[in-house]
């Protein structure tokens, strides 16, 4: 008996969470590239650490708005992009 996919025979319905499962295995699969090349970094931050190369200086508000990594009001901006710090920290880890 073949394993059905719930996800994919729920179609269109299922298409968030079928993507959700493709970043999840991209994330996973990118760690393990980082690990094999002695990077010791979690994919999450690699962006964050080629601006600061480019930058050499920029405060979290300023790095949020050039990777677009924040809620659209101005005034949560900066509490947003610390949780993304937050969790990526986590992850780096316990990860």
């Amino acid at each position: 008996m073949e394993k059905e996919d719930f996800l994919a025979a729920l179609g269109f319905k299922g298409f968030t969470a079928r993507i959700k499962r493709l970043s999840d295995t991209l994330m996973y699969d990118a760690k393990h590239v980082y690990r094999y090349s002695g990077i010791a970094i979690a994919p999450n931050w690699h962006l964050v650490f080629l601006l600061l190369q480019d930058e050499k200086r920029m405060t979290v508000t300023e790095i949020s708005k050039k990777l677009d990594l924040s809620c659209k009001l101005p005034l949560i901006r900066t509490a947003c992009f610390s949780n993304f710090i937050k969790v990526i920290a986590f992850n780096s880890l316990c990860g």
